[in-house]
């Protein structure tokens, strides 16, 4: 059998795709994602990682005033999609420092622990995100592990 691709029905659209990817995941140059599990040498022929650049994303620190205002307008937007009956403006703002700490500034730590939040808030009826809810709450396994070892 000989296969000649540029002379295939659909050979055109092998290069062209109107679509972006988009790859999230945990360290994922130490598991040699990028270089497709190639080793030395190898991983020059690797096309992901020709094809694909690193973004990677820190969690947000509060130590600086910038960093505190990268958090607070992560938190009011956060709070935009919030649609509780008694929430307020700057809700989530109020309990910076608590909603940090329970989370290490990590994004999907969040909006975890704000999906357990609101749901608490509905079923107790209090309908507004509050420092006794942030910290009865249930965080996810690394935020939690991080309050011990932290």
């Amino acid at each position: 059998m000989q296969v000649n691709a540029s002379h295939s029905p659909g050979a055109e659209d092998n290069n062209d795709m109107a679509a972006t990817f988009i790859y999230v995941g945990v360290n994922l140059t130490a598991k040699r994602f990028f270089d497709e599990g190639l080793l030395g040498e190898h991983t020059v022929y690797a096309q992901t990682s020709r094809r694909a650049t690193r973004c990677p994303v820190a969690p947000f620190s509060i130590d600086t005033d910038t960093g505190m205002r990268g958090w607070l307008a992560l938190l009011r937007t956060a709070e935009e999609h919030l649609t509780l009956a008694g929430s307020h403006d700057g809700m989530l703002c109020e309990h910076a420092r608590l909603l940090h700490r329970r989370t290490q500034g990590r994004i999907a730590s969040l909006t975890n622990l704000l999906d357990r939040i609101s749901y608490l808030a509905i079923v107790t009826g209090v309908e507004a995100v509050t420092a006794e809810l942030i910290t009865t709450a249930t965080v996810d396994n690394a935020s939690e592990s991080a309050a011990r070892t932290g």
